[in-house]
């Protein structure tokens, strides 16, 4: 069960011509977590492709207190010490889950093609995020049980911003991500909230360094979420 499961994003840019050592320390982190640490569920560190040196972080932790685990292991230390160094900006997102589901076992990812990783930010009308996030968790629902090449769904809402959203998706290749925008529910989903939708950014990543524990089987938050105001694209 993943009631109080905590996620982090993160948006982490490194100067020019250091980006195999900070995928190289990201590796030791993301590895040897996914093998001592139970409660560390999955973790993604993936380079935006044409902007290599900027990276989308993504993990899922099964509670808070698996959280607090992390940070104070010697891989994560390890981490802040020499990778900090490395960075030139450090964005952090605070966002909620809205629905975490894999096909994935427990295992680790470290090529650049093992999968095919997609990554939105979407901001909605005030007026229509809740009706949003009802359409895009159905579509998510059914890419996950029609489609063997749609291996992972992780969507976010932002928690200052309730009408901005995150997606992080992953797909077997690229043919299972042009299969997954023919099928009847993709198509649904965009003729559904084609009149809410504010803005759009999409991000093709390579794989950096995934891990998984293979036990985020079903998260989905149902409850109404909160207004906010729709603003131009950032």
């Amino acid at each position: 069960m993943l009631f109080r499961s905590i996620i982090h994003l993160f948006r982490l840019t490194v100067a020019d011509g250091n980006q195999s050592r900070f995928q190289a320390i990201g590796l030791k982190n993301l590895t040897t977590s996914q093998e001592q640490e139970p409660g560390t569920l999955a973790m993604y560190a993936s380079p935006i492709k044409g902007q290599e040196t900027v990276s989308y972080v993504f993990e899922v932790y099964r509670s808070e207190e698996d959280y607090q685990i992390h940070r104070a292991s010697p891989q994560y230390r390890y981490f802040v010490t020499e990778a900090g160094p490395l960075m030139t900006e450090r964005q952090a997102y605070d966002v909620q889950p809205i629905f975490l589901q894999e096909k994935l076992p427990a295992g680790q990812w470290t090529q650049p093609n093992d999968f095919y990783l997609k990554f939105a930010q979407v901001e909605v009308k005030a007026e229509g995020a809740t009706d949003f996030q009802a359409i895009v968790t159905e579509e998510m629902v059914a890419s996950m049980e029609k489609e063997t090449g749609v291996l992972a769904m992780y969507a976010m809402a932002d928690a200052q911003k309730s009408n901005r959203f995150y997606f992080f998706e992953v797909y077997a290749d690229e043919a299972a991500y042009l299969n997954h925008r023919e099928t009847q529910h993709f198509k649904d989903y965009i003729e559904g909230t084609a009149d809410l939708v504010c803005d759009k950014q999409l991000y093709d990543l390579y794989n950096g360094t995934a891990i998984s524990q293979g036990e985020l089987k079903t998260y989905k938050r149902n409850e109404e979420i909160g207004r906010a105001s729709c603003r131009e694209r950032v």
